[in-house]
């Protein structure tokens, strides 16, 4: 590492060492931070404890660090997050120690009001330009790639809950709102801090860092009272609603700072591999191992007719381009209430089981930005959606969905299924087939059941299936839409 990188290491650890310090302020601000939902990113007082579990967990990286984040960018981050914090340059309004500290003195709670709408959107403004500062190359990914940091996601979390789901609680995308709201007036008070041309990128990441910073605060929302709660139990106590007492308590300590320099070390030892490898952003097939795993995110070949009352519908012509991979979503998908999803990798989406992506007109559009998505019908109005994921399941909104297609290839299964209608097949582990009075062998490949009978004949299926209780044997297989169940 030259002269001039260990410079920018060492202040970076100094002023992690700084915010892990054993005064009433950091042990507060470290306390504060220990109540947000989710899991706490690794911490400690060196880079090596904050890469711990990362790729790659050592501090190589950082001896390139002139070249792939300029030590200047990652001044310029630490100093908004101080004037945030401190609301002494003219970056906030209503935020800052001297602020809080009268509202705890006794000064009238009605004085939060309309200013914290204000403060939000100035600093939305101040985290996208933060966010500009240590997320180096394509701009239409960096919000993304920041919340890909175990740091970056616990900065996007504070905010969306501290600086929105607090304040405003239960209001659905109240950022987007306000930021409409506040017209240009926010840049104009910010633009003294962080300078025209920061300001200019800034407002790039804007949109998407609002719509995720939204989806964040409503995922928080139903935990926004036991987090008001544990932050009010650790300020003084004053006459002042819960939720505002809390907030407040957040805004006088320099939280901001102490998820500033966690994001930049980690920044700064992910810009290499950023330059190497796109965000790992979008529903990720699980690791490779002994279970089956999800089918490929592509649009395969056509499938076998449907098995509909309604009429045929035309085949597509020639699909367009797979979307970027941070807005895309993959899989065939099943929720609680029997409605299905079916993602291609070209931004439409299916609702029938029998209609694979690209075999048959799809049933409308989507896109995915970060954690919210938007389906829009062929006939009808976007719909936005909050997006969660936990491993093969997925919610949007409060509506529950479980992965159904799978790759099988080269295994089989076991047991015998009964369809709607009385017929019965049986599928045996040494790949082999009955159904009714015929009988032949079999094999599995992603999402699909290929039947060879001893005469010849050969006839695919689209197959889903969740694999419950077990994947060689699961309870209900769904074969070209029309559901089996085992017995």
């Amino acid at each position: 590492m030259n002269g001039a990188d260990a410079t920018v290491l060492d202040r970076l650890e100094a002023e992690l060492a700084l915010t892990c310090g054993t005064s009433p302020v950091w042990r507060a601000t470290r306390a504060v931070l220990g109540v947000l939902p989710g899991d706490a990113p690794p911490d400690g007082e060196s880079a090596d404890a904050l890469l711990q579990g990362e790729s790659p967990p050592t501090l190589e990286l950082l001896g390139s660090l002139g070249r792939t984040l300029a030590a200047s960018h990652i001044d310029q981050a630490l100093f908004a997050a101080r004037s945030i914090d401190t609301g002494d340059t003219g970056l906030t309004v209503w935020t800052g120690l001297r602020t809080a500290f009268a509202m705890f003195r006794g000064g009238a709670a009605a004085a939060l009001g309309g200013q914290q709408e204000t403060d939000v959107v100035l600093k939305a403004v101040g985290l996208a330009f933060i966010i500009s500062r240590l997320v180096p190359g394509d701009r239409t990914t960096a919000v993304d790639r920041f919340a890909e940091l175990p740091w970056g996601a616990r900065f996007l979390d504070a905010v969306a809950t501290f600086e929105i789901a607090l304040p405003f609680r239960g209001q659905v995308s109240f950022l987007e709102g306000a930021l409409a709201r506040a017209g240009g007036s926010a840049g104009s008070r910010i633009q003294a801090v962080i300078g025209k041309a920061g300001l200019q990128e800034a407002t790039v990441l804007l949109p998407r860092l609002v719509a995720t910073l939204d989806a964040r605060a409503a995922l928080a929302g139903p935990k926004v009272d036991e987090v008001a709660q544990r932050v009010a139990n650790l300020v003084p106590r004053v006459a002042a609603p819960i939720h505002d007492l809390a907030a407040a308590g957040v805004d006088a300590l320099p939280v901001w700072r102490a998820l500033a320099v966690r994001a930049a070390i980690q920044a700064a030892a992910a810009a290499e591999g950023w330059r190497a490898r796109p965000p790992r952003v979008g529903v990720a097939a699980p690791s490779a191992g002994p279970e089956p795993t999800p089918a490929t995110p592509t649009n395969p070949p056509g499938a076998s007719a449907a098995s509909s009352s309604e009429p045929p519908l035309e085949p597509t012509p020639a699909p367009p381009e797979p979307l970027p991979r941070e807005r895309r979503m993959a899989g065939a998908w099943l929720s609680s209430e029997g409605t299905w999803l079916w993602f291609g990798d070209d931004g439409r989406y299916w609702t029938r089981p029998e209609h694979r992506p690209g075999s048959v007109t799809s049933a409308g559009t989507y896109l995915r930005e970060g954690e919210s998505l938007t389906l829009t019908p062929s006939q009808g109005a976007a719909h936005v959606h909050v997006l969660r994921r936990e491993g093969q399941q997925l919610a949007l909104d409060d509506v529950s969905y479980t992965r159904m297609d799978w790759d099988l290839t080269g295994r089989t299964l076991d047991g015998r299924w009964t369809s709607p209608d009385g017929a019965h097949l049986h599928l045996g582990p040494d790949a082999r087939w009955t159904w009714g009075a015929r009988s032949g062998a079999y094999r599995l490949a992603p999402a699909t059941l290929v039947r060879v009978g001893d005469d010849g004949s050969e006839d695919t299926h689209i197959l889903l299936t969740d694999l419950v209780p077990r994947s060689g044997a699961p309870d209900r297989l769904w074969l070209d839409g029309l559901p089996w169940r085992r017995t």
